[in-house]
């Protein structure tokens, strides 16, 4: 793989050695019951133990509740909440679960940049979150958004999601190469 990057939807310890094993840095584990990726708590613990070399990233769409899902080898949460109106609704959403999960824990915040308020919403955010997930719509969808949207100043502490495959990745980093790819690891049935 190209930079730093975040295989998403991991679901059984074998996912997370695959990802490990071909250079992943981040894990993303699913706490959200409508996904066909959601983990339970006792899974993800499962999961981290048997991979600790990766970086895991605790991912829902709640817009509260997030110090639950904090447990020993949770690096990040991944906010994945509907966008909340306004960019001050944006920053009330992002101080209230910077308290939720403390010090020591970094606070990612997914952005539709496809949204006519994305490019403001990653621009007036950015400050108040360790990483920006640039993403189409929501996560998971497999679109493409144009790249040359994202404002240059959230490059280099964004990561780039959705609609990434091996015949545009390289163009992908060139045109955004501070971005860090996030990838959708394919499901499996064994452990």
């Amino acid at each position: 793989m190209y930079a730093p990057n975040k295989v998403c939807g991991l679901t059984s310890w074998s996912d997370a050695q695959a990802a490990k094993a071909e250079g992943a840095v981040y894990g993303g584990l699913i706490f959200e019951e409508s996904s066909p990726r959601n983990v339970s708590r006792e899974t993800s613990s499962e999961i981290i133990t048997h991979e600790p070399g990766l970086r895991y990233v605790a991912e829902s769409r709640r817009t509260s509740g997030y110090g639950e899902l904090i447990q020993p080898g949770i690096n990040a949460v991944q906010v994945h909440a509907p966008y909340q109106g306004s960019l001050e609704a944006e920053r009330s959403l992002v101080e209230r679960v910077r308290a939720e999960i403390g010090e020591g824990v970094e606070l990612w915040r997914a952005v539709s940049m496809s949204a006519e308020s994305g490019a403001e919403v990653a621009l007036g955010i950015r400050g108040g979150v360790d990483k920006l997930v640039l993403d189409a719509r929501v996560g998971g969808s497999a679109e493409i958004f144009r790249w040359a949207d994202i404002p240059d100043e959230v490059r280099g502490d964004s990561l780039l999601a959705d609609g990434l495959h091996p015949s545009n990745l390289a163009g992908a980093m060139r045109r955004a190469f501070a971005i860090i790819g996030n990838y959708h690891y394919p499901r499996t049935n064994n452990n």
